[in-house]
């Protein structure tokens, strides 16, 4: 493993890790009758190093069961940053949005709805199913594995964040 932090510049040896680039597809233009989500990940407010980051991600699915990563929004946000991102998503995507919801994180949808009632901009918003299981997160990551294997998963060639974390 050092070997690979310290003279490949690679903080993970390549043997670990689950996804291969070369399992995605690229694209420029997204395909017509796709059927959108929007999935907010929000980090915790008490990474004090500030290396965890929320993620707003909104992602088409068409009738092969492809998934298509269509925008992808990570950083360190505020709350009303989150709340403008989950409405920019909704407004591009027609998208219906999933909010995970651990500990603070709650009360995003509280917030999100007083906006949806000053504004009059209403979109569908449900909680991400908790599942308080040890490592429940990565295996929904891993979940995803076996679709970007068959090449499902296709990805905006500019995405480079999402391509730095894939």
């Amino acid at each position: 493993m050092m070997y690979y932090t310290q003279y490949l510049n690679m903080p993970r040896d390549p043997s670990e890790v689950i996804f291969k680039s070369s399992w995605l597809n690229f694209y420029d233009i997204l395909p017509s009758s796709l059927n959108f989500v929007t999935v907010v990940d929000l980090a915790s407010w008490g990474d004090s190093k500030g290396i965890a980051k929320s993620v707003v991600m909104t992602v088409g699915t068409d009738k092969n069961h492809n998934l298509w990563i269509s925008r992808y929004d990570r950083g360190r946000f505020s709350p009303t940053e989150v709340l403008n991102l989950m409405e920019i998503h909704t407004r591009q995507y027609a998208s219906k949005v999933y909010v995970e919801e651990i500990q603070y994180q709650k009360a995003i949808r509280h917030f999100a709805r007083e906006r949806m009632e000053k504004s009059g901009y209403f979109y569908d918003l449900s909680p991400l199913p908790y599942d308080g299981k040890k490592n429940a997160k990565v295996y929904r990551i891993q979940t995803i594995e076996p679709i970007a294997k068959q090449g499902c998963l296709h990805v905006r060639t500019d995405m480079s964040e999402f391509l730095d974390e894939f």
